[in-house]
């Protein structure tokens, strides 16, 4: 492998989609184990930092380089085994391949086995004829890496049914080759409610110690070069509602009365009328779907997923009842049942981040400096009022503030948008108490993004010196040398 001094041909690496742009000396593209150990020990031998590199479609600039060698994995994106048990298949696969990769790969059957051993090919031909099967995690941007998604514990819409990418990995394989670290078996920090979306720092309540401290790690205690994905039979049907509200409250209370449904959703997702009028203004990114009316302000996306398809009919019944109730009629909503139907739906959801970049870039044509201030909060049960009250009062003071996301855990991304430099210092400000608030209330301060290297501010916020203490010995056990 070669290893190359680092040139203007790379510039796309030295970003992610934080926009933050870093720094490099060199980079690399390995496409196995060997040559990633190549990398660490060119590494050691230089006294260079390593910063891992999947998609880059990570927004906290986890993986913008500081100096040092570019370790990008995108060359790794082989299928590499499979193997079976009784509860289902497992499928072993480089870091860098990409979700969508691996969702034609279970569709259509059909990866390079070259390698495989024949028991593997075996079990290959046994899942062919098993019916189709997929991997639960669902982050936005399909583009990302299995290596990233592991790396930042990436969710998405669909956790609220199926919990992080963590439940979906039953096995890695990482570089350097970790030793237990048998000091923090009796330091867990259990005050963080195992019920609660967070990626905010070493998971310390690991079962799997040395798997599950890696996952969610973000790059900085090794590379992850193998995984191995738990596999779900796919439902034989999907019904997915785009339930349009005239106020803000009504929305709300009918995602939290979702929660209570005999058939629990897959996803529940909010969109505020400050998402809704950027939609509007972006008709571009969501074409494929109808007009909105104009009294919808607000709107609760939910899909429901199983094998009865009378099943779904009466939870979507149910749940255009509980819409009424709360404002919402009959003709206030769309709903499709065919998958295809459904990802165009799904535009409606991707295309918020879209228009609040759109929007950010013709502010920075006044304003170079600023960026978005975006959060990424989550809160237990019960406390999601408070924080959307702190959110209305900002409003209320001029603020520009778009809410959307993840409803259902409690979990949205609030953005605030500055309109001049001086918005953006205070607007980091507000955010910062936000952030207080939320962990005031039990929650934290990433439920899916990370911590990466924009909001390290947050870390002390979340956790006490002591635990932040116990956070740098983890990372001086795995990484002695600085590495990572």
């Amino acid at each position: 492998m070669e290893i190359k001094r680092f040139s203007e041909d790379f510039t796309e690496y030295l970003q992610d989609e934080s926009r933050q742009c870093g720094k490099a000396e060199f980079i690399c593209f390995p496409e196995n184990a060997e040559e990633i150990n190549e990398a660490i020990e060119f590494c050691r031998k230089q006294g260079l930092h390593l910063t891992i590199q999947g998609s880059r479609t990570g927004i906290t600039g986890g993986s913008v380089p500081d100096g040092g060698l570019i370790l990008n994995l995108e060359r790794m994106n082989k299928v590499t085994g499979m193997s079976r048990d009784d509860t289902g298949f497992y499928l072993r696969c480089q870091p860098g391949l990409k979700l969508s990769e691996l969702r034609s790969i279970l569709a259509e059957k059909n990866p390079d086995t070259t390698g495989w051993k024949p028991a593997e090919k075996e079990i290959w031909r046994e899942f062919q004829s098993s019916g189709h099967w997929f991997f639960p995690p669902d982050p936005t941007e399909t583009s990302a890496s299995l290596g990233g998604m592991a790396a930042c514990n990436a969710s998405g819409a669909r956790s609220y049914k199926y919990g992080a990418t963590r439940n979906w990995i039953s096995d890695i394989r990482v570089l350097p080759t970790f030793s237990n670290y048998d000091k923090i078996s009796h330091c867990v920090i259990n005050r963080i409610s195992p019920d609660l979306k967070s990626a905010a720092g070493y998971y310390l309540p690991a079962q799997r110690r040395e798997i599950d401290l890696m996952i969610g790690a973000e790059g900085t205690l090794g590379v992850l070069y193998e995984l191995e994905l738990k596999l779900l039979p796919q439902p034989l049907h999907y019904l997915a509602v785009m339930q349009f509200f005239k106020e803000e409250p009504a929305a709300v209370e009918f995602s939290e009365k979702l929660r209570e449904m005999n058939l629990k959703p897959d996803a529940i997702e909010y969109f505020d009328a400050a998402a809704m009028i950027l939609l509007r203004r972006n008709r571009q990114l969501w074409q494929e779907l109808p007009e909105l009316q104009d009294d919808w302000q607000q709107a609760v996306y939910y899909e429901f997923s199983g094998n009865a398809e009378e099943e779904l009919e009466a939870a979507a019944f149910e749940a255009a009842d509980l819409a009424e109730v709360y404002g919402s009629q009959e003709n206030d909503c769309w709903i499709v049942d065919k998958r295809n139907e459904i990802e165009n739906l799904k535009l409606f959801r991707h295309a918020v981040p879209e228009a609040i970049n759109l929007k950010l870039d013709e502010l920075k044509r006044n304003f170079p400096g600023i960026a978005k201030i975006s959060t990424d909060l989550a809160v237990p049960d019960g406390c999601l009022s408070e924080m959307l009250h702190l959110y209305r009062e900002t409003q209320k003071q001029g603020w520009q503030v778009i809410v959307f996301g993840h409803i259902g855990n409690n979990h949205l991304h609030t953005n605030i948008l500055p309109r001049n430099e001086d918005e953006y210092r205070r607007g980091k400000e507000i955010a910062l108490s936000w952030a207080k608030k939320a962990v005031e209330l039990g929650g934290t301060v990433s439920g899916e993004h990370g911590i990466g290297k924009i909001k390290r501010n947050l870390m002390p916020v979340m956790y006490d010196p002591q635990e932040l203490m116990l956070m740098q010995k983890i990372k001086d056990h795995y990484d002695p040398e600085g590495l990572f």
